[in-house]
């Protein structure tokens, strides 16, 4: 129900930035103690959100952005790899997690791309950090609180099980 969203789930989302701020300072603590990176280095290595961002406010504010690339990559690697190999591993199955659109609908797909750029280029004029990503996102994630559109899968030649068949001798 979409009236009861902000008081139900509201909770959860304080929670949720709260764990993720005290993740971030005890990361920062292990950084700069074990690790020996400057608080600041520390600090945006352990920061969490999109990695790229992250690197270039840790340019722009003169700490290593290398190192932070670098954790941030590590990061990255783990998640990717260990992840999925730890769900099968503990009997998990994700099949159910697929997208439950499997039609193409140009009617929901195309205000979708349309409606991404035109935030990217908000994002662009006003100067907001992560334009390519941050706009479409909110956009996107906007829409798709919002029910405004029926969900719409990628076109066939754009999907992931075309693209294997493809590349698959005979």
């Amino acid at each position: 129900d979409l009236h009861s969203f902000p008081t139900r789930r509201s909770s959860d989302l304080w929670i949720s930035i709260l764990y993720a701020q005290v993740l971030a300072v005890i990361g920062c603590w292990f950084y700069h103690r074990v690790g020996g990176l400057d608080v600041g280095t520390a600090w945006f290595s352990s920061a969490i959100g999109t990695a790229s961002e992250i690197v270039n406010m840790a340019h722009r504010h003169g700490t290593r952005a290398d190192h932070v690339a670098t954790v941030h990559s590590v990061r990255v690697l783990l998640v990717v790899a260990l992840v999925p190999f730890g769900v099968q591993w503990l009997g998990g199955d994700a099949s159910h997690l697929r997208g439950a659109a499997r039609d193409v609908h140009w009617g929901s797909l195309l205000p979708l791309m349309a409606g991404s750029l035109v935030s990217v280029w908000f994002f662009l004029r006003v100067r907001l950090p992560n334009a390519w990503l941050l706009g479409a996102l909110l956009f996107v994630a906007a829409v798709n609180l919002l029910q405004l559109l029926p969900h719409t899968d990628l076109p066939r030649w754009r999907s992931e099980e075309h693209t294997s068949e493809l590349q698959s001798p005979g």
